[in-house]
């Protein structure tokens, strides 16, 4: 397999993760609502927090599913333009690019005019901030997506054991 194909593999499972924890996390707020035993007020407010903190936590969840595809394309783009970069760095490294850069023979791209060395020079030195550009907005928004998960974890959690402690302390009530 290609790494293009691999990559594509990992973020499409990456993708399903997201997307069926966050059913789990919005199917246990629904049933944790749903199958409430009737309690008195001083317990209510456990139930009323898990609830909360489910809620926060799909919201979270949420959030980090409508970024999946800012970040599919951030690392595609990073990708793409280092491999821009690689070649047209290689490309000057070939003496007869070179020479025939001197000789105007070879043509932009955009308006097919002939291209000075000092234009190709240009025209990798913007690539680079491109790229350098790209990885800075990739980076700030994974470390944006690994506080989210972690945060969408701990509240998950947090609604668990509020839930938990709540039909807990519920039993206790019951049994003579």
């Amino acid at each position: 397999m290609q790494r293009d194909e691999l990559q594509f593999r990992a973020l499409d499972a990456e993708a399903r993760f997201e997307y069926q924890f966050a059913l789990l996390i919005f199917a246990t707020l629904t049933l944790s609502i749903q199958f409430s035993p009737p309690m008195g007020a001083s317990m209510r407010c456990l139930l009323i927090a898990a609830w909360l903190f489910f809620l926060v936590a799909g919201v979270v969840a949420g959030w980090r599913l409508s970024k999946l595809p800012l970040a599919y394309r951030l690392n595609w783009g990073e990708l793409t333009q280092a491999e821009l970069v690689k070649n047209r760095k290689s490309q000057l490294a070939e003496p007869t690019f070179t020479r025939g850069l001197a000789a105007g023979r070879v043509l932009d791209a955009d308006t097919k005019q002939p291209m000075t060395l000092s234009d190709y020079t240009s025209m990798v030195e913007e690539s680079e901030k491109n790229l350098k550009e790209i990885t800075s907005r990739r980076e700030a928004l994974s470390r944006c997506y690994q506080i989210a998960f972690w945060a969408q974890i701990l509240l998950f959690l947090a609604g668990i054991v509020c839930n938990g402690i709540f039909l807990g302390m519920g039993l206790l009530e019951k049994t003579p």
